[in-house]
């Protein structure tokens, strides 16, 4: 049973989730890679990859996604920007590359996180992406990108296809790149003159925002030295953001120019970064954090080690190891969310159910963790427990004011009203489901079926009669716009 903390991909039968495993990928916490492998989804860990051929996913990690929303937010006042404007989007991928898509998303790889060397620089590659958004540099394409999932707006980036599992509740990606360096390079063709207006435009963030802009320089100088080499011995960074030597010396005289060189950013987001890394390290390759962090005391080692010994299958140690880390930081709610999924994965839905409810408890807002909390108390209601399965239901609904790309909830929703005899709903949102991955014939059919069970029973003109015909709408828009 896999749902999340890191890699986060709804994979739900209609009655409920299944364990995946599949050598290409197994379940993070939220850093939930969402993967499609032989046409199964789940969430899962996304291996080491080689430069010729490489599996990459979108990741959904509350504790990671908060984070980098933390060190992005005084760049995005320095931009005169609201947080709502931009998306973060993490991609499970050993590239060390980061892009702006489909409007103000930016997609961040978790190789570059894995490159970087303190938090400085992974906020400098961050305020580059947001002077492109600033400068709206990305026009081409943007109509037909901007209301696309992630996962389509990735696949149509790198110029691959996007799998989608069959039965499964969210869209999952495997990606399997071969030519996409061309078009990728094609899709984010920015000119020099481009390049270096971000640049400056990120080095204006960094200075309105009284920070040292120190990170943005030494991450670009790392690129500095691939000028000369070969395009294939180049980083996907290098490839589609051309590095060249004025753009870094242009980047170092505005540090130099800089009133806050002596300024750096607060020591918390240090330890914030140390524990990111740890935590995407132990899941994407846990016998290397055990090389890397054993023997490590501090909280970063011990999170690393309960998060490999999860990811291999040694759930009574990973949960012993929690509870140590719970016990030094009783307030910290990722610790609590994390400790929910061990439990989920090892089948313990009710302890779980109570793990997900103390994180929601400190971290009120979080609609992946509500997600993961209905998923589980579904498991302990069964087809019996009505009440719960109508609180699983609120718990969905609420979630679904933040988490709008969550196609999976479709699919949690159509399991509850299923087992409360209402088939007309589950059809509804079984149809909303196939409309949000795309499969619009589907969504059609379950639409028409939703439709005929509602003026069966009598039901025209009610809220959910009127509901699906809003869906068959947008599908008939979207289908004649294809």
């Amino acid at each position: 049973m896999n749902n999340h903390a890191f890699y986060h991909v709804f994979e739900m039968m209609m009655t409920r989730p299944f364990p995946f495993s599949v050598s290409l990928m197994r379940p993070l916490s939220r850093l939930v890679f969402a993967v499609m492998v032989m046409a199964v989804v789940a969430f899962t860990h996304v291996p080491s990859v080689s430069a010729q051929s490489s599996g990459m996913t979108i990741i959904r990690d509350v504790e990671i996604e908060t984070t980098l929303k933390t060190w992005l937010a005084p760049l995005l006042k320095a931009a005169q920007m609201k947080p709502e404007q931009v998306n973060l989007v993490l991609v499970g991928s050993d590239q060390i590359n980061a892009f702006v898509a489909g409007g103000s998303n930016i997609f961040l790889f978790t190789g570059l996180i894995l490159e970087a060397e303190n938090a400085a620089e992974v906020t400098g590659v961050m305020a580059h992406e947001l002077g492109h958004i600033q400068g709206g540099h990305l026009v081409r394409g943007r109509a037909e990108l901007e209301k696309a999932s992630y996962q389509s707006i990735l696949a149509t980036v790198l110029g691959i296809g996007v799998g989608v599992a069959g039965g499964g509740g969210e869209a999952a990606t495997a990606i399997s790149m071969g030519g996409s360096s061309v078009a990728a390079r094609n899709f984010l063709s920015f000119s020099r003159t481009q390049e270096s207006s971000a640049d400056q435009a990120a080095l204006r963030y960094f200075n309105a925002a009284g920070f040292s802009p120190q990170g943005l320089v030494s991450f670009m100088e790392k690129l500095e030295g691939q000028e000369l080499l070969p395009s294939t011995s180049q980083t996907e960074y290098m490839r589609t953001h051309p590095m060249t030597r004025e753009r870094v010396a242009a980047m170092r005289a505005g540090y130099d120019r800089s009133a806050h060189q002596s300024v750096t950013l607060p020591p918390q987001w240090q330890e914030q970064f140390d524990r990111m890394k740890a935590k995407i390290t132990a899941f994407q390759d846990p016998a290397r954090a055990i090389g890397v962090y054993g023997g490590d005391n501090s909280v970063k080692g011990q999170y690393a080690m309960a998060v490999a010994d999860y990811r291999q299958g040694r759930m009574d140690s990973a949960l012993a190891k929690m509870d140590k880390l719970i016990a030094a930081e009783p307030n910290n709610p990722y610790f609590y969310e994390f400790k929910g999924q061990i439990l989920l994965e090892a089948a313990r839905m009710a302890e779980a159910i109570v793990a997900y409810r103390k994180a929601l408890s400190i971290l009120p807002d979080a609609g992946l963790i509500r997600i993961d909390l209905a998923r589980a108390m579904v498991e302990v209601a069964g087809y019996d427990n009505k009440a719960m399965l109508n609180e699983a239901q609120a718990e969905l609904k609420r979630a679904q004011t933040t988490e709008k790309k969550s196609s999976g909830v479709y699919r949690l929703l159509a399991t509850i009203y299923g087992r409360l005899g209402d088939e007309a709903k589950a059809q509804i949102e079984l149809a909303e489901e196939s409309s949000a991955l795309g499969n619009y014939d589907e969504a059609r059919r379950f639409a028409a079926l939703a439709k005929a069970s509602l003026e069966k029973q009598g039901r025209q003109g009610t809220g959910d009669w009127i509901h699906v015909q809003d869906v068959l709408q947008y599908i008939d828009n979207k289908k004649d716009t294809r």
